[in-house]
C-alpha cells in the first residue's frame, strides 16, 4: 500500500541518528537482550511470537523462489530494498509462525543500516539470544540461513550503489522440476552437452562389452562424453560401475565374481593398479585389467607422493616413536609400499580420516600421526582438529568417545602433514573463487572436498554447521545433493535448490542423472501435482579459463602461498605444484571440453586433464581389440606396475597392506584393548609393526565362517523394512556391523503402495489408530450435545482425514530413511531373492539386478492380507493394504472376517458415520479372551455396526455405478445377496516368504502359511534368522519385532545372552470400546493349567499368581501396559488387593476383584 510502513522502517530519530553514527548492529543487539532478558523459554516464545504478529504479510508477487531462503524447514521469502540515504530495507514473510518471528528479529534488526554494517554483522548476536530451547535446531538453522540471504541481497544492492558490475555469475546447469536441463555458460553447455549421449555410441559399447563379457569401472572424474555413454548403457549391461577410487576396485571383484573375464578401468594409473592388485588379492588373477592409454596417465598428487621431499617426509616419520602414516587412497601401490617400509601405514579416504585418526590417537595415546601427501587436506585436517579444542569435552565426546578437549591438543601437537602436495583440480578453488562465491552465493548450498584450499574449506565447514553443506567424498557430496533435493520434495512446497560444486566438474554425470531421476518420480508420482523443485548445480570456475587460485612463478616447480583454514593461528603453507600449463604440454590430448574451459592459467582445472585420456574413442578401441588376436598389441594399456618387488617383498602384497589396515578399521570401530607396546599401533582388528601386518586369530562360529574378514560385502543383511527388520539392523550397527536393509513393496491389486517403515507405519498400527480417534471424535461430538454443548456437526470429509494420516505416514517414512543414511546402513530398495545360502539377488522397478553377498541374514519380510480365493475378491474388494489411502469415502461397507483388524476397520467406519456391516464366519476375535470378545461385539452392535453371524462370501460381482454385489452363503446353506460399496477383506494374512528363494538357502518353513519355525529367531540355517510377523507360533504384533530384532542383534554382536520373552505380552485392540490383553486368555489358562487350577486368570498353585489381564474399556490401551511390568515381575493377586486404587477410574477396578466367574454372582455394579 502506498505511503505504508513496514516494521524495520518504524524508528524514531535519535534512533536513526544513532545508527548512522555507529554504523553497527545496534538495534540487532537490543532485541538480543530482550530475549536475554526473558525469564524463562515461555515467555521467549511469547516474545518471538509478539515479533510474528507485527510482521505485515508480503505480497503474494513477492512469495516467490527467488526470493525464499534455502535451508529453512518451512518456507520464509525476503525481500530488500536501497532507500536515497545508501540504507537497506528488508521485508519478509513465512507460511510457519516460528519461522515469521525469527524472520521478524532480523527484519526489525538490521533494517535501515548501510549495506556494510549488514555485512558485519555476526552469526554469534544471534545466537547470543539464546533461542534453541524454544525451537528446533534446523529452524535455528533457517534463522541463521535468513541473515545469509540478507547480508546477500545487501551487498548486490552495495553494487548497484556504487554503480559496479554484479558479480559475474559461475556457469550452472539448473534441472527443472520436470527434468529439463538449462546450463547456463560455455562451460555448463559443454558439460550438459554429452549428458544426453548419442544412442548408436550406447550401443555400440553395450554390444562389445557385453559379448566379451568386459567390466567397466570408472572414476567419477571421467570425461562427462563418457560418463553420458556409460550411464546410459549400465541399464543394458549392469557391470559398469561410476565411483571413487576405492569402490573402483571392489566394483572390479564384484564384475570378476558374476563372470567378468576383462576389467577396462577408465582413470588415472595408480587407479588401475589398485584393481589389479585387489583382484589379484581376492583370488581373480586371470582377469585381464586394462588401461585407456599407452601413455602414462598420471595425477599431481600421487606425482608428489613420489619425489624427494615426500621420502624424506617419511624418513622423519620413522625416527618418531609411535609414528603411524596416514596416506591418501590417491596414491600409486609403490608409494604405499614403499611408505610401508619405512612406518607403520594405513589408506585413509576424505570419508574416514578425521575418524581414522582419532581413532588411532583413542587406541595409543601417544601416536604421532603423519599425514601425506595433499597439503590442502592436511592443513584442513588440522584446522578441524584446532576447531575440535573449542568444544567442550561433551561435544567432542559426541564425535568420538575417547576423546576430550586435551586429548585432541596432545594429539594436534604430535600431528603433522606433507607440505609439497596439491590436486591442480582442488587449487584453482583459491582465493578468488571464495570472493565470488561468498558474494553471489552466500546463501547458497555449499559442497566441497575435503582437498581444497582452506579458505573454501572453511566456507563449507560454516555452512555444514547451518546444514547447508557438506565436506567430505564423492561419495558424501553425491549423497547431500540428492538428500537435500528428496527433503525439498518432501515439505511438499515449490522451491528453487542451488548447489556449489567444490570439486571436480566431472561429477555432474552422477548428480545430473540422480537428480533428474530424484524430480521425475516426483513429477510421475499421480494425484494432485507435487511440489515443483528446481535443482541448480554451480561450476565455481571460469568460462573464459582466466580463474586465478594463487600467484605462480615460473619453472618447473612453483611454491604456491595460500592461507590456511580460517586466516586465523595457522602458518601460511608453502605449496609446491606443477602449473596447469606444464603438465598440458606433457598430455597425449587436450584438456578441458572445449580447449581447456574450466582451466585456471595459474595451476588448477575443475576438469582434471589427466582424466581426458580417458576418451570414448579410447574405450571402444580397447574393447574391439579385447578377445582377438590383436589383444596381444594391448600391453601397454595393462596396468604400469613398475617393479615386481619392494625391498624383497611382493609389490601387490606390500602395497595392498595399507589398504587392508583401513578394510579392517571400517568393518570393526569397536576399539580394542592395547598391549601397551611402544613399537606398534594398533588400528581396530589390525596390529601395524613395521614391515608386516599380524591380524588377531578371528572367531568362528558352527558354520565355519570367520566372523571377520569373511570376504563379503555385508556382516548383516536385513530382509525387510519394517518395525523388526529396522530394530535390528540399528541395533546391529552400533557394534561396528556393516549392515543393508532391504525394502521392497508390490502394489495391492488396487495399485496401494509404500514407503519404509514396514506394515505398522502404513497400513496398520499407525494410520489405524489415528482413524481410530478420529471414530472416537464423531462419537464425542453426540456426546457433547447432551452434555450441554452445542455442537454444529457438517459430516465428515474423508479425503481429508486421508490426507492428514497420509502426510503423517510420510513423514515417518523420511524419518527412517534419514536415520539410516545418518546411520551409515544401506538403505537397497529391491526385492531379495536368495540364489545360495549367503547370497541375494536383489532386483529394483526398473529390472535391474544386483548381487550381494552377507555373513548372516535376517528375513523381517512380515505379512500381506490374504484373499479368499472366490470369484471377485481380487478384482472388487480391498483389504487393509489399502483402505487408509482411499481416494473416496467408502459408503457402505462390509468387513469380512471376525479378526481383530476387521473389528478396527468397521468400529472406525462406524464412528465416521457410514452403514457398516461385518460378515463373521465363525467366533470373534480367535485367540483372544472369548468373554471379552462377546462384550465387544455386542458393544459394536449397540452402537451401530451391523453384524452377520454364521456367514461366508462366496462371489463378489459388479453392479451398477460402481457398486459390488456380493451372494454369501448364511447358516449353513441359505444363499443371501446383498449391495455395497465397498468390501473389506480381513480374514488373516500370510507370510511374504514363499518368493525368497528360501529352498535355494536352505531354510525351511510352512509351505502353506510361509511361516518359519525358529529357535531363538534362528532358523535352521545357523546364520540366517527371522524376527516378527514371519516366525512360526509368534504374536503377530509391531513392540514384539522390535524388541525381537534388538535382543538378537545384541546376541549376534553384543556378547548377550538374553533371549526374547513371549510370554506376558502386552496388546490392545483399537475397537470403539478398546480391549487391553495380557498373558493368557481363560480359554488358554484352563487348557495349561485345568480348570480346576484357575480363578480370576491366576495360577492358584502359584500363591494365585497372575497369568492374564483383561480389560475392555476406554483407553484400555493406557490402562493395560503399567500392569505388564507388575505381571513380568511376577505379581500375585494378593499384589493387587494391597494396592490402592485411583478413585474414580477405570484402573482401580484391578485392586478391588472379588467375585470370581464361577461363582454366578453378578459382577455389575450400583455404585461406588
Amino acid at each position: 500500500m502506498e505511503g505504508k510502513l513496514r516494521v524495520g522502517e518504524v524508528r524514531c530519530a535519535l534512533a536513526d541518528a544513532v545508527l548512522r553514527h555507529v554504523g553497527d548492529e545496534v538495534i540487532l543487539q537490543k532485541i538480543s537482550e530482550e530475549f536475554s532478558r526473558c525469564e524463562d523459554n515461555k515467555q521467549k516464545m511469547r516474545l518471538l511470537l509478539h515479533y510474528a504478529d507485527r510482521l505485515p504479510r508480503l505480497d503474494k508477487e513477492d512469495c516467490i523462489p527467488e526470493n525464499q531462503v534455502m535451508g529453512c524447514t518451512s518456507r520464509v521469502w525476503v525481500t530488500a530494498r536501497l532507500d536515497d540515504e545508501g540504507r537497506v530495507w528488508f521485508s519478509g514473510d513465512s507460511d510457519a509462525e516460528l519461522s515469521r518471528g525469527l524472520c521478524a528479529v532480523l527484519i526489525e534488526g538490521i533494517s535501515g543500516l548501510t549495506p556494510e554494517a549488514i555485512l558485519d554483522v555476526r552469526e554469534a548476536t544471534l545466537a547470543s539470544m539464546h533461542l534453541s530451547p524454544i525451537t528446533t535446531r534446523s529452524r535455528i538453522n533457517g534463522f541463521y540461513n535468513m541473515l545469509k540471504m540478507m547480508q546477500k541481497r545487501a551487498g548486490e544492492l552495495a553494487l548497484l550503489r556504487d554503480g559496479l558490475t554484479p558479480v559475474a555469475p559461475f556457469p550452472s546447469i539448473l534441472i527443472t522440476a520436470n527434468g529439463e536441463l538449462q546450463p547456463r555458460g560455455d562451460f555448463a553447455e559443454s558439460q550438459a552437452r554429452f549428458l544426453f549421449p548419442d544412442p548408436y555410441a550406447v550401443d555400440n559399447l553395450v554390444s562389445l562389452v557385453s559379448s566379451k563379457k568386459i567390466g567397466v569401472v570408472a572414476h567419477f572424474y571421467t570425461d562427462p562424453e563418457v560418463q553420458g555413454v556409460l550411464a546410459a548403457a549400465r541399464s543394458r549391461w549392469p557391470h559398469i560401475l561410476i565411483s571413487d577410487s576405492l569402490v573402483m576396485a571392489d566394483g572390479a571383484v564384484k564384475m570378476a565374481e558374476a563372470g567378468c573375464t576383462t576389467i577396462a578401468v577408465l582413470g588415472v594409473d595408480f587407479m588401475s593398479e589398485n584393481v589389479r592388485a585387489i583382484l589379484d588379492q581376492a583370488g581373480y588373477s586371470h582377469v585381464g585389467v586394462y588401461r585407456m592409454s599407452h601413455l602414462e596417465i598420471g595425477c599431481s598428487l600421487a606425482t608428489a607422493a613420489q619425489g624427494t621431499s615426500y621420502v624424506k617426509f617419511l624418513d622423519e616419520a620413522s625416527k618418531t616413536p609411535n609414528a603411524l602414516h596416514v596416506i591418501y587412497i590417491n596414491t600409486s601401490l609403490e608409494t604405499k609400499a614403499e611408505a610401508q617400509l619405512k612406518v607403520p601405514t594405513i589408506t585413509c579416504t576424505s570419508s574416514n580420516v578425521v575418524q581414522t585418526i582419532l581413532q588411532a590417537s583413542a587406541q595409543v595415546p601417544e601416536v604421532s600421526i603423519w599425514y601425506g601427501p595433499d597439503t590442502y587436506m592436511g592443513a584442513n585436517l588440522a584446522f578441524v582438529l584446532r576447531e575440535m579444542e573449542n568444544l567442550s569435552d561433551e561435544e567432542i565426546a559426541a564425535i568420538h568417545s575417547a576423546h576430550n578437549r586435551k586429548t585432541i591438543s596432545a594429539l594436534l601437537s604430535r600431528f603433522h602433514y606433507f607440505q609439497d602436495g596439491a590436486c591442480i583440480v582442488h587449487d584453482i578453488f583459491g582465493s578468488e573463487v571464495v570472493k565470488r562465491v561468498k558474494a553471489g552465493y552466500s546463501d547458497a548450498y555449499q559442497a566441497a572436498h575435503f582437498e581444497v584450499p582452506g579458505e573454501m574449506f572453511a566456507m563449507a565447514m560454516e555452512a555444514k554447521r547451518r546444514q547447508m553443506g557438506v565436506v567430505g567424498s564423492t561419495s558424501n557430496i553425491l549423497s547431500f545433493i540428492t538428500d537435500k533435493t528428496r527433503e525439498a520434495i518432501a515439505q511438499g512446497h515449490d522451491q528453487r535448490l542451488q548447489f556449489v560444486l567444490g570439486t571436480e566438474s566431472g561429477m555432474i554425470t552422477s548428480i545430473v542423472g540422480k537428480v533428474r531421476e530424484i524430480l521425475k518420480k516426483n513429477m510421475n508420482a499421480g494425484g494432485a501435482r507435487g511440489p515443483m523443485v528446481d535443482v541448480e548445480i554451480v561450476f565455481p570456475v571460469s568460462s573464459d579459463a582466466i580463474t586465478a587460485s594463487s600467484e605462480v612463478s615460473g619453472g618447473n616447480l612453483s611454491s604456491l602461498s595460500s592461507s590456511a583454514p580460517g586466516g586465523q593461528g595457522l602458518e601460511e603453507l608453502k605449496v609446491a605444484v606443477r602449473p596447469a600449463s606444464g603438465v598440458i604440454g606433457e598430455l597425449g590430448v587436450v584438456p578441458g571440453v572445449q580447449g581447456g574451459e574450466g582451466c585456471s592459467i595459474s595451476g588448477g582445472c575443475a576438469s582434471c586433464p589427466y582424466m581426458k585420456m580417458n576418451s570414448l574413442n579410447a574405450l571402444l578401441h580397447v574393447c574391439r581389440w579385447i578377445g582377438t588376436d590383436s589383444e596381444a598389441m594391448l600391453s601397454a594399456y595393462k596396468p604400469r606396475l613398475v617393479r615386481d618387488q619392494v625391498g624383497g617383498r611382493s609389490l601387490v602384497d606390500l602395497g595392498c597392506t595399507p589398504i587392508l589396515h583401513m578394510r579392517h578399521f571400517q568393518f570393526d570401530s569397536v576399539r580394542p584393548s592395547f598391549a601397551g607396546s611402544t613399537t606398534r599401533v594398533i588400528i581396530s582388528s589390525g596390529v601395524l609393526v613395521k614391515g608386516q601386518l599380524k591380524v588377531r586369530e578371528m572367531s568362528t562360529t558352527s558354520d565355519g565362517v570367520p566372523e571377520e574378514n569373511h570376504g563379503f560385502n555385508y556382516d548383516l543383511v536385513v530382509i525387510g523394512g519394517g518395525s523388526g527388520g529396522l530394530a535390528c539392523s540399528r541395533e546391529a550397527v552400533k557394534y561396528g556391523k556393516k549392515v543393508a536393509v532391504l525394502d521392497y513393496v508390490n502394489p495391492t491389486p488396487k495399485g496401494a503402495q509404500w514407503g519404509l517403515g514396514g506394515t505398522c507405519v502404513n497400513v496398520g498400527c499407525i494410520p489405524k489408530l489415528l482413524m481410530h480417534h478420529v471414530g472416537l471424535l464423531g462419537e464425542t461430538l453426540v456426546d457433547a450435545e447432551e452434555a450441554g454443548w452445542k455442537v454444529k456437526v457438517g459430516g465428515h470429509d474423508w479425503g481429508k482425514m486421508v490426507q492428514v494420516v497420509q502426510d503423517y505416514i510420510g513423514s515417518l517414512n523420511w524419518g527412517y530413511r534419514i536415520a539410516l543414511r545418518d546411520e551409515k546402513i544401506d538403505y537397497i530398495n529391491a526385492y531379495g531373492r536368495f540364489t545360495n545360502p549367503h547370497t541375494l539377488e536383489c532386483k529394483d522397478r526398473r529390472g535391474k539386478v544386483q548381487n550381494i553377498t552377507s555373513r548372516r541374514f535376517v528375513i523381517a519380510v512380515g505379512g500381506r492380507p490374504r484373499y479368499l480365493g472366490v470369484e471377485g475378491d481380487k478384482e472388487l474388494c480391498i483389504t487393509s493394504d489399502d483402505i487408509f489411502s482411499l481416494d473416496g469415502p467408502p459408503g457402505k461397507t462390509l468387513c469380512v472376517g471376525a479378526s481383530y483388524i476387521s473389528l478396527e476397520c468397521a468400529g472406525f467406519l462406524t464412528g465416521l458415520g457410514y452403514d457398516v456391516t461385518v460378515m463373521a464366519r465363525s467366533i470373534f476375535l480367535r485367540g483372544f479372551d472369548q468373554h471379552a470378545a462377546e462384550h465387544i461385539a455386542q458393544y459394536m452392535e449397540d452402537h451401530g455396526t451391523k453384524i452377520i453371524k454364521k456367514a461366508v462370501p462366496v462371489k463378489f460381482e459388479e453392479a451398477e455405478n460402481g457398486k459390488i454385489l456380493v451372494s454369501y452363503a448364511e447358516q449353513g446353506n441359505v444363499l443371501k445377496k446383498d449391495v455395497f460399496d465397498t468390501v473389506i477383506l480381513a480374514v488373516g494374512r500370510d507370510a511374504l516368504t514363499l518368493d525368497l528363494g528360501l529352498d535355494k538357502a536352505g531354510v525351511r518353513f510352512n509351505p502353506t502359511t510361509g511361516k518359519i519355525p525358529a529357535v531363538n529367531e534362528q532358523t535352521n540355517v545357523d546364520h540366517i534368522f527371522a524376527v516378527g510377523d514371519v516366525l512360526e507360533g509368534r504374536q503377530e504384533l509391531t513392540p514384539v519385532a522390535i524388541k525381537a530384532g534388538i535382543l538378537l542383534a545384541r546376541r549376534l554382536y553384543g556378547n548377550s545372552n538374553m533371549p526374547m520373552d513371549y510370554n506376558l505380552v502386552p496388546t490392545t485392540v483399537f475397537t470403539p470400546l478398546e480391549y487391553g490383553c495380557i498373558g493368557m486368555s481363560e480359554e488358554q489358562a484352563e487348557q495349561t493349567f485345568g480348570a480346576d487350577n484357575i480363578e480370576l486368570i491366576t495360577l492358584l498353585t502359584e500363591n494365585e499368581r497372575v497369568v492374564g489381564l483383561h480389560v475392555v474399556a476406554p483407553n484400555a490401551g493406557e490402562i493395560t501396559q503399567g500392569y505388564a511390568v507388575a505381571m513380568k515381575m511376577g505379581a500375585t493377586k494378593a499384589d493387587f488387593d494391597a494396592t490402592v486404587g485411583i478413585h474414580p477410574t477405570i484402573s482401580e477396578e484391578f485392586t478391588l476383584l472379588k467375585i470370581t466367574k464361577r461363582s454366578g454372582i453378578s459382577p455389575f455394579k450400583t455404585g461406588c
